[in-house]
């Protein structure tokens, strides 16, 4: 494949990403896609590849990551966010 190719594969990716995936969408990430997160910010990083910033779910002590675009996918059944009332 020539290096032109190459490039309008990636930058065609790229542009699909900003609209397929937003700030605030659950994701899946890691090794086996089974860490659940959420997209903070989509960014390219200093090399110009596109990277987005991921906070785990649940945070407890966990940091943010920055991982590369290719690396996530949506999460098909997001968690519940838990009701106060149903608490008490």
């Amino acid at each position: 494949m020539s290096d032109a190719l190459i490039i309008a594969r990636v930058a065609a990716r790229f542009a699909a990403a900003e609209k397929f995936f937003n700030v605030g969408d659950p994701i899946l990430f890691g090794k086996y896609k089974n860490k659940r997160g959420i997209i903070k910010r989509v960014f390219t990083d200093e090399k110009g590849h596109p990277s987005i910033e991921v906070e785990p779910v649940p945070k407890g002590r966990k940091k943010n990551k920055i991982i590369g675009l290719y690396k996530i996918w949506h999460d098909p059944d997001p968690p519940e966010p838990e009701e106060e009332d149903a608490k008490q």
